[in-house]
């Protein structure tokens, strides 16, 4: 029996000692993933984490200004073309008139100009009329 209560002891020992073991391991699990942060390196790494994240930010907002801007000049554009496409229209409809009235202005150039040569022709007709007469009476 003696054999029997050394083991019992050591088991008791072994148990003993793998309970604070144990706890001590929760603990520093606890406080590993608490979301704390106590060393020196950590805290340098959450302080560069920091400066970069506010870099970001920085950056992101001149961004956002940047695009405000650009939609702003967007929409101004937007505008102007609007009213350079109503000019456009105008200027077309315009153009097709000014087309129309130089077609009616050649024609009226070719009717004056078969008129000038039937009267050019009635000239030297008559003119040729002129001379056989005074041919005939000198």
């Amino acid at each position: 029996m003696p054999f029997l209560a050394l083991d019992l002891t050591t088991a008791l020992v072994a148990v003993g000692a793998a309970i604070p073991a144990a706890v001590a391991a929760v603990l520093v699990s606890a406080r590993r993933f608490s979301g704390k942060i106590r060393s020196s390196e950590a805290v340098t790494l959450w302080e560069a984490q920091e400066s970069f994240r506010k870099d970001l930010q920085t950056r992101n907002d001149r961004l956002r200004d940047r695009l405000d801007s650009c939609e702003k000049i967007i929409e101004t554009l937007q505008a102007r073309l609007d009213e350079m496409e109503e000019i456009n229209s105008e200027l077309r409809i315009e153009n097709g008139e000014l087309v129309a009235k130089i077609k009616e202005y050649d024609k009226l150039i070719s009717n004056l100009r078969a008129q000038l040569i039937e009267k050019d022709e009635e000239i030297h007709s008559l003119q040729e009329r002129v001379r056989e007469l005074e041919e005939h009476h000198v």
